[in-house]
């Protein structure tokens, strides 16, 4: 291997989270140490269908009515039964991935409007993006608008 491969090996490129969605059809949501992270909810108002650890653990968007598969498939914590999960989605066909990528949908996307107005209730908002609830409502509302031809 030349220095040329070796340091793209060391620098991977790595493709946005908005790439991601309309480039793969399903999407893995590996938590970290503790749990905490908000990935699953961007994914879940994604057009892929989402595979999601198993874990004690819940969020106050899990509590909302997710439900191991009807907005999303469960799997094993340890991800033993992920190759298993994905076989099984895949042997189903589309149809009823589309359907729970829609039920996902519509079970996060209201959630993500009251995260929304308490992140910035200002009812004019800032137009730029970045942290502000205006740029995760523009999200949510682009991603919801072409998410299940996506899938």
């Amino acid at each position: 291997m030349g220095n040329a491969t070796l340091a793209l090996l060391d620098e991977p490129q790595g493709i946005p989270l908005r790439s991601q969605m309309y480039r793969y059809r399903y999407a893995i949501n590996v938590e970290g140490h503790g749990g905490w992270a908000d990935r699953l909810y961007h994914l879940l108002l994604s057009p892929q269908l989402v595979f999601a650890q198993d874990l004690p653990m819940r969020t106050w968007y899990e509590q909302a009515g997710l439900q191991h598969g009807v907005t999303h498939i469960a799997v094993d914590s340890g991800l033993r039964n992920l190759t298993a999960s994905v076989r099984s989605a895949r042997a189903r066909g589309r149809e009823p991935a589309r359907r729970m990528v829609a039920r996902a949908q519509q079970v996060v996307l209201p959630l993500s409007l009251v995260r929304t107005q308490t992140a910035n209730p200002n009812p004019n908002p800032d137009p730029n993006p970045g942290s502000s609830g205006a740029h995760v409502h523009r999200w949510h509302t682009t991603v919801r608008a072409g998410a299940i031809a996506a899938l």
